[in-house]
C-alpha cells in the first residue's frame, strides 16, 4: 500500500448545495469550488493562489471535440484510457461505500483499466 487515502462524502440532504473537491498532500492542498468556479492552492503556510475560471458546459465541449476529431481525422482530446480511469475510481468509491470499508486501488488498473 502507498499510504494514500481518499475520503468521499456525499449527502443529498444538505441544506446548502455544494460541489467541492479538496486534495491534500505533503506540499500543500488544493480546493476546487465547482459552484463558484474558483480554485485555491494552499501551502502549509496559507493561501498561495486563488484562480477564478469561466463557467463552461464541459459535456458540450467534449461533444464538439469528438465531432471535430471525426471531421479532421485526429485523436480526441481525451482518449479511451483517460476516460475509463475516472470510471474505475468511481466504481471503487461505490464498492467502498457498499462494503463500508476502504478498498485498495490497483496501480495497474489505474494505469490500464479493464486489462
Amino acid at each position: 500500500p502507498s499510504g494514500k487515502h481518499v475520503y468521499l462524502h456525499a449527502n443529498r440532504f444538505s441544506p446548502r448545495p455544494r460541489r467541492e473537491l479538496f486534495v491534500s498532500g505533503e506540499q500543500g492542498s488544493a480546493f476546487v469550488d465547482l459552484m463558484n468556479n474558483r480554485v485555491q492552492r494552499h501551502s502549509p503556510t496559507g493561501i498561495e493562489e486563488a484562480i477564478d475560471y469561466p463557467k463552461r458546459d464541459h459535456l458540450l465541449l467534449e461533444q464538439k471535440d469528438f465531432y471535430t476529431s471525426i471531421k479532421e481525422d485526429r485523436p480526441t482530446a481525451v482518449d479511451f484510457e483517460q476516460g475509463v480511469r475516472p470510471i474505475y475510481l468511481i466504481d471503487m468509491a461505490y464498492q467502498s461505500i457498499q462494503e463500508k470499508r476502504g478498498v485498495e486501488l490497483d496501480g495497474a488498473e489505474l494505469s490500464h483499466p479493464g486489462r
